[in-house]
């Protein structure tokens, strides 16, 4: 009778491991849901296709992560008085510029500044940089980022219980195949985690600083945009490139006159054209002769 051989202790750890981490994966992977205070209620996590919930302005939850983010355009009469005001607005509000970009002219001149300013000083931020000038056009955004944060603590969360398991079940294997199967897989989950952190952590860092655009724009600033806008270079290329397609597409004619079409219509149109010539010298004989009188 042939003995079956039984795995080793250290063998059969291994594999009561794997299956433990196949577990352990299968739950990091399935979106989780986060019991609420309210009656222990378990609420769904967001998933990345649904649209979260926008709330106007100044009715945020408590709690909530809401990314905001806005822009306005104002008409000033100074420029660079305006941008030096704005920018002691929002360095007064605990903000910040993020970007800027200007241009002067002789018949005037614009600004666009970027401005990262703490979330729950928004509305001041922008009822004091409103003042600077008069408002031609705002807009404003709030997004409601709140759902998704949780579902990507619930993940990390998940997964930081597969990497423990994953390093415990490292520090029992007997062979060195055994670690780099191990090895790899721990490698990927960190991977994952460092990943999910790294968004959650761009959400929260959208959701405390607002980010707001302010154009400051000097009257007859728009003729100058135009004239901006217009390049004599840009509009000599096209036009040059035009040209070129239009030579092009001759060329081509041409090519195709002479290789198909004048083999298939040429011979016809020479013997018609000397029939025709025949035919004609033979009439004007004819007619030279009628009117001789000596004839």
């Amino acid at each position: 009778m042939i003995g079956i051989p039984t795995p080793s202790a250290p063998a059969r750890e291994l594999l009561a491991g794997l299956v433990l981490l196949a577990a352990l994966i299968g739950c990091s992977a399935a979106p989780a849901s986060i019991p609420t205070s309210a009656g222990d209620r378990p609420v769904p996590a967001a998933t990345s296709g649904a649209d979260p919930a926008t709330p106007p302005d100044g009715e945020v939850p408590e709690g909530s992560l809401v990314v905001r983010t806005g822009t306005l355009h104002l008409e000033v009469a100074d420029l660079l008085a305006a941008v030096d005001a704005g920018r002691r607005v929002v360095a007064g509000h605990g903000g910040y510029i993020g970007a800027s970009e200007e241009q002067h002219s002789s018949s005037g001149g614009w600004a666009s500044v970027s401005y990262r300013v703490p979330v729950e000083r928004w509305e001041d931020a922008l009822g004091a940089l409103r003042g600077l000038g008069r408002v031609i056009e705002q807009q404003t955004e709030a997004l409601d980022v709140t759902g998704q944060v949780v579902d990507l603590d619930a993940r990390i969360a998940n997964l930081r219980v597969t990497e423990a398991a994953l390093q415990a079940i490292m520090d029992r294997a007997g062979t060195i195949a055994d670690v780099l199967k191990v090895q790899q897989e721990l490698t990927t989950v960190r991977g994952q985690i460092e990943r999910l952190v790294g968004e959650r952590d761009s959400l929260a860092q959208r959701a405390a600083l607002a980010t707001l655009t302010v154009i400051y724009e000097m009257p007859g600033v728009a003729v100058t945009q135009e004239v901006r806008g217009w390049d004599a270079g840009r509009e000599i290329e096209s036009a040059a490139g035009s040209l070129v397609r239009v030579m092009q597409v001759l060329a081509s004619l041409g090519i195709w006159l002479g290789i198909v079409v004048m083999p298939v219509i040429g011979p016809p149109a020479l013997i018609g054209f000397v029939i025709w010539r025949i035919v004609r010298r033979r009439q004007i004989r004819a007619t030279m002769l009628s009117s001789d009188p000596q004839r």
